[in-house]
């Protein structure tokens, strides 16, 4: 490794004051504004909490939000959920696993994707529901 590999920046990271936070990569770990350094296998524990995060909140926005208000056929959500093995129950939006959902339709945009699934994961986890209004 060159020395160029030492504290070379990733980007910024507002925190929860709004402050922008530099966020670098230190050799192999990776340093978050100083708060901590993490090696491969934290890296890996942050990636999983990050994507529980994105799951809960898609849980969470589908139990909560007036999914009919924003225009998504949600029947045929329901049934592309249906053939996606091991995502949850495609019946309850509340159990399903959205971040591997968002996994999955990634793999499929090449390809032209689910339209209306596409749609409702973007909406359950965007920054701001309210731009989807119908």
């Amino acid at each position: 490794m060159t020395d160029t590999d030492r504290k070379t920046s990733l980007g910024t990271v507002r925190d929860y004051e709004g402050e922008p936070r530099e966020i670098r990569r230190d050799y192999e770990g990776l340093d978050l504004s100083h708060v901590w350094e993490l090696l491969p296998a934290g890296v890996r524990e942050l990636e999983q909490r990050i994507a529980a995060y994105w799951t809960s909140l898609a849980r969470w926005r589908a139990t909560s939000l007036d999914l009919e208000d924003h225009r998504i056929d949600l029947d045929e959500c329901r049934e592309t959920l249906a053939t996606l093995p091991g995502i949850g129950d495609a019946s309850d939006f509340g159990s399903i696993d959205w971040h591997e959902v968002g996994k999955r339709l990634e793999g499929l945009r090449q390809f032209g994707g689910y339209g209306e699934l596409s749609r409702l994961h973007a909406l359950l986890t965007c920054d701001d529901p309210e731009m989807f209004r119908g």
